[in-house]
């Protein structure tokens, strides 16, 4: 049995309910938080436990729940990864959405240069009559009708989910990644991102995001401007990276791993 972890006879043992990284400024150090929650006896167990291994701690009595926090400090600067997964939405113009781009291509594709494309016709029938040619096209019609509904309803966009990750880490100065500006151009895989098999688990399936105009654009991982916090003897560094389709004219793919 752990020297840390009793079991109380008759009550259920204390538990884990806090693991943090804490910085002390008045030492220059970072101290290991451990927070156990649980009876009044057991916690009491624990912390006679730790107070015999002269280990440092506090007792907490609050509401009926009894908590125990020991600390331990790290040797030499702390090495903790963190991951976030976020969600985010962004603002596309109308023009932008799958069905209304599938359907403009369609349309232009099969009249003259010389007359107006899907969405000039579009735009001119908000405040006019509504373009008979376009209107009753069998592949574009019904989009275009209710892509023109939607304008004179004053709707000229749409929202796209986008997925956010993050990665907080903290490094001794010495290891942590320079500035690459250049990395902000590329576009990376998800195998390339190099991640851990749990949170790769609830990361999309680029391989089962398509795009309209696959020869302009690849879904892919794309860095955002990151962060870095010299805190003592740490480095504490957070990078992004934001999944999106993105241009093939604008950005590149990665030949190697992404360099967090």
């Amino acid at each position: 049995m752990p020297a840390n972890r009793p079991t109380i006879r008759g009550n259920p043992g204390p538990h884990l309910t806090r693991n943090a990284l804490v910085f002390r400024p008045e030492t220059g150090l970072y101290v290991q938080e451990l927070e156990y929650s649980g009876t009044q006896a057991g916690v009491a167990g624990l912390a006679t436990n730790f107070r015999d291994n002269n280990r440092e701690h506090r007792l907490d009595y609050e509401d009926g729940i009894s908590r125990v926090t020991v600390y331990t400090p790290t040797q030499g600067a702390p090495v903790l990864d963190k991951y976030e997964v976020l969600w985010e939405m962004e603002q596309r113009e109308i023009w932008n959405h799958p069905e209304v781009k599938t359907a403009a291509q369609a349309f232009d594709q099969i009249i003259p240069a010389s007359e107006d494309s899907f969405r000039k016709r579009a735009e001119n029938a908000v405040d006019g009559r509504l373009d008979t040619a376009a209107a009753d096209d069998p592949v574009s019609g019904v989009t275009f009708r209710r892509v023109v509904a939607h304008l004179k309803a004053g709707i000229t966009g749409w929202e796209q989910e986008q997925v956010l990750l993050r990665r907080t880490r903290v490094v001794p100065p010495s290891v942590a990644s320079p500035c690459n500006i250049d990395a902000a151009s590329l576009i990376y895989t998800t195998a390339q991102l190099d991640l851990p098999g749990d949170v790769l688990f609830i990361l999309p399936d680029i391989s089962s995001l398509t795009d309209p105009d696959p020869t302009n654009f690849q879904w892919g991982w794309r860095r955002r401007p990151s962060t870095s916090m010299i805190q003592g003897q740490a480095n504490e560094q957070t990078s992004e990276f934001l999944l999106a389709a993105w241009s093939l004219m604008l950005y590149t793919p990665a030949s190697s791993n992404a360099d967090w």
